[in-house]
C-alpha cells in the first residue's frame, strides 16, 4: 500500500501483451496459484518515507493503520507535527505495538517476526514468500530470517516507489521486453 501499485498495475493493464494473474495488489499469492514460470513483481518504498505517508494519511482521519491506533489510545499522536510522526513510529516499530498493527504480524512465531523486523518490512515479507505463515513461524533470529527469504523470495523484480519511472523503465526493457506492446504513432 502507498507504493504506486495502482500506478504499475494500470500502466501493465495497458502495455503489456501478457495477462495479470492477479489483481489482488496487497494480498500473498496463494501457493497453490504460484507458478515459477511466471514473473511475480513488487512495489515498494523507504520505510521511513512509507510510514511518514501513512502518519499524514492518518492526520486525515484515513486508513486502517490510524483507526488502530487511535482505538489504542494513541489518537494525540495523529497532530501533523514532526514530534507527534516521531512518537508515533518509536511506538509503532516496538514489539508489543504488533498487535495493534496486525494481529498476524503480532501471532507469527509467538511474536518473534514482530521482534526482529518492523511492520512495512513484515508487509514486504508476506507478499514475498509463499506460505507466509508457515514459513516464518520457526523463524527465531535475523541470521535465519534473511537466510529464509533468499530461499524463499518469489519475487522477480522490485520496483522502488523513490525510482519509479526508472525501475519501470528497466523492468520494461529487459524482463518484459517482449511482453510490452509497441507504441509507435
Amino acid at each position: 500500500q502507498k507504493t504506486g501499485s495502482t500506478f504499475v498495475t494500470d500502466f501493465l493493464k495497458r502495455f503489456c501483451r501478457e495477462r495479470c494473474l492477479s489483481e489482488d495488489k496487497h494480498l500473498p499469492v496463494p501457493a497453490e496459484r504460484y507458478s515459477a514460470q511466471k514473473l511475480y513483481i513488487i512495489s515498494t518504498r523507504n520505510p521511513v518515507d512509507h510510514y511518514l505517508s501513512l502518519y499524514s494519511y492518518g492526520v486525515d482521519e484515513k486508513g486502517k493503520f490510524q483507526r488502530r491506533l487511535r482505538k489504542e489510545g494513541y489518537e494525540s499522536l495523529y497532530n501533523g507535527t514532526p514530534e507527534g510522526f516521531r512518537r508515533c513510529l518509536k511506538i509503532i516499530l516496538r514489539a508489543p505495538s504488533a498487535r495493534s498493527l496486525n494481529r498476524e504480524y503480532a501471532r507469527i512465531g509467538g511474536g518473534n517476526i514482530a521482534r526482529i523486523i518492523g511492520f512495512q518490512s513484515f508487509r514486504y515479507l508476506r507478499l514475498s514468500i509463499l506460505s507466509h505463515r508457515e514459513t516464518l513461524e520457526d523463524v527465531t533470529d535475523e541470521v535465519a530470517l534473511r537466510q529464509l527469504f533468499e530461499r524463499s523470495n518469489i519475487i522477480g523484480f522490485v520496483l522502488r516507489n523513490e525510482r519509479l519511472n526508472d525501475d519501470l523503465a528497466n523492468l520494461v526493457q529487459t524482463k518484459l521486453l517482449n511482453s510490452i506492446a509497441d507504441q509507435i504513432g
